[in-house]
């Protein structure tokens, strides 16, 4: 059985958690990050040793408050090395990719937190965290000549029936040539929802089912306990909900 864990095995494109914290409103209502001028060398110093290349991406040329919430640099092991962390005002994400596993992920992860906490400078705006994300992208190869909603419900379980036209010249016109479909539910497991997205589109130039599972965690559904705990957490939700629907899929039919 396919698992979310293991990309070797998996469609596991991206991992991604995202960490924000809340800015300040400036004169003009614009979103500032008080801490942010400083912010990207105390981090640097502190993950040198792990991630030494440091990288100006092209959105570090506008000024922060014009972009808030958008990461402006990275910070790798090497050029094009995986996992890379990304920073920018008000937020900061861990991306794995090609030798993604939680094990590894998490303490990572936790350790980018704690170090995050330690390095934002100290100020009148203290250091308040205002959103979580844990994002997986997944992406599954699809045959051009067999129609899609056969190969959703083999892939996920899902069925799509949509009333047709009356069939001309034989042709029943029922075949579905892309699908793009979002649904947000209330996580009982978390504080937060979760998202589901299934669309068409393209993984190295061939035609790919797209499967973006997404735990999120905003305002009044922030944890009461600790960002670390939530994404274990919400971790925890993402496999389960990504196992059920490829167990749904490798049983349809």
């Amino acid at each position: 059985m396919t698992t979310i864990e293991n990309p070797n095995k998996s469609p596991l494109l991206e991992a991604i958690a995202e960490v924000r914290w809340n800015l300040q409103s400036g004169p003009k209502g614009e979103q500032v990050d008080p801490g942010y001028r400083l912010l990207p060398g105390r981090l640097s110093d502190r993950l040198g040793e792990e991630f030494p290349l440091f990288i100006d991406l092209p959105q570090a040329t506008v000024p922060p408050e014009m972009m808030p919430n958008v990461v402006r640099h990275q910070f790798r092991r090497g050029e094009n090395e995986w996992p890379v962390i990304q920073l920018g005002p008000g937020i900061v994400t861990l991306n794995d990719s090609s030798d993604y596993s939680w094990e590894k992920f998490y303490p990572r992860l936790k350790k980018l937190i704690c170090q995050l906490h330690d390095c934002y400078p100290k100020g009148n705006h203290s250091f308040s965290i205002a959103g979580l994300d844990l994002r997986y992208l997944n992406s599954f190869p699809i045959d051009v000549n067999t129609d899609l909603s056969e190969q959703l419900q083999h892939l996920f379980g899902v069925v799509v029936e949509i009333p047709a036209p009356d069939p001309i010249d034989g042709n029943d016109g029922h075949d579905v040539l892309n699908v793009s479909t979002t649904l947000t539910i209330k996580q009982p497991m978390l504080p937060g929802r979760a998202t589901l997205t299934i669309s068409t589109g393209l993984r190295s130039g061939e035609p790919a089912l797209l499967l973006d599972l997404q735990m999120q965690s905003r305002k009044n559904d922030l944890p009461e306990d600790s960002a670390e705990m939530w994404f274990g957490r919400a971790h925890d939700c993402a496999k389960e909900w990504f196992t059920k629907l490829h167990r749904e899929g490798s049983n349809a039919g």
